[in-house]
């Protein structure tokens, strides 16, 4: 019995040695290095997500954003809603964080809402204040979301988990690996009652 013990440890740790890129590193859009003015609403597409509209950067201070750097707003209607899509190599994400809001006296209401790819809430948040405040939501397979709000808004630091095709499915390696486990230990187990009769 020691022996299977031992091959079963030496497998699993072995298991534990490969590492998870079934999560793609975290991404983070902040718009500081980004000029005054309209930015095309397919900017970030090489990031992997696109805006159904787009953007206006302006100051934080211009807006009374809460921070000293740059924060962008819809462009056709200033301080309204503000959608994206997630493409290219970025089919779906994990999870998503912004700040939002703005900090010009008003009560705003902030609603973040991600839908997978039938349109299916999979997760919001919401919240009311006259200060920008982070929303963050997660789930699994979010393909799209929209920050909804009531007195306008602007966004910053947003920032969004990739999720790749092979995070729903165990790496083959790991199946081998797996495979091999279970193999060592019926081979303990066999050398182990053959040494019993033998004896």
């Amino acid at each position: 019995m020691s022996r299977a013990v031992h091959y079963l440890s030496i497998c699993t740790f072995a298991l534990l040695l490969i590492p998870n890129q079934g999560r793609a590193a975290m991404v983070t859009l902040d718009f500081d290095s980004f000029a005054n003015g309209q930015l095309d609403n397919e900017t970030f597409n090489a990031l992997g997500i696109q805006f159904s509209e787009d953007l206006e950067i302006v100051d934080g201070s211009t807006i009374q954003f809460g921070n000293t750097g740059k924060a962008a707003q819809n462009f056709l209607i200033p301080g309204g809603d503000i959608s994206a899509i997630f493409v290219g190599t970025v089919t779906s994400v994990s999870s998503i964080s912004v700040l939002a809001g703005d900090s010009g006296g008003d009560e705003d209401t902030v609603t973040l809402r991600g839908f997978n790819a039938m349109n299916v809430l999979v997760d919001e948040a919401m919240f009311t204040g006259s200060t920008a405040q982070t929303l963050s939501i997660s789930g699994a397979g979010i393909t799209h979301f929209i920050i909804l709000q009531v007195n306008g808004i602007a966004i910053d630091d947003l920032t969004f988990t990739p999720e790749t095709e092979s995070s729903a499915v165990p790496e083959p390696s790991a199946i081998v690996l797996f495979g091999i486990g279970l193999v060592c230990v019926a081979m303990g187990h066999r050398r182990r009652r053959h040494s019993l009769i033998a004896s």
